[in-house]
C-alpha cells in the first residue's frame, strides 16, 4: 500500500475505492501498527478490512450477553459500510 505525500504540504485524502476516507498519515500509521501482517513484515488487509474486523469483535462480545444477539446488526451499527 502507497500512503507516502509530500510532507510539506496538507494530508490529502486517499483516492481509492474506500468508503471511510483516510489522510496519507492516517493511512501510515494504520499500516504501521495496525493492520494485520505477515512473517514478513507486509500488510495482509486494507485498512477497511481492519475496520470490519474491529467492529465484528466489538458486536460478538454482546452474543456473551445476549443469546439470540445479532452480531452482524450490531458490527453494522460501528462500521455500517
Amino acid at each position: 500500500m502507497n500512503y507516502a505525500g509530500n510532507r510539506d504540504s496538507q494530508p490529502k485524502k486517499l483516492k481509492t475505492v474506500m468508503k471511510t476516507p483516510l489522510s496519507n498519515n492516517a493511512g501510515i500509521i494504520l499500516e504501521k501498527r495496525y493492520l494485520k501482517k505477515d512473517k514478513d513484515g507486509k500488510a495482509t488487509e486494507t485498512p477497511e478490512d481492519m475496520f470490519t474486523r474491529v467492529a465484528k469483535h466489538i458486536a460478538s462480545a454482546d452474543s456473551l450477553f445476549d443469546s439470540p444477539f445479532d452480531v452482524k446488526k450490531t458490527e453494522k451499527n460501528f462500521y455500517p459500510f
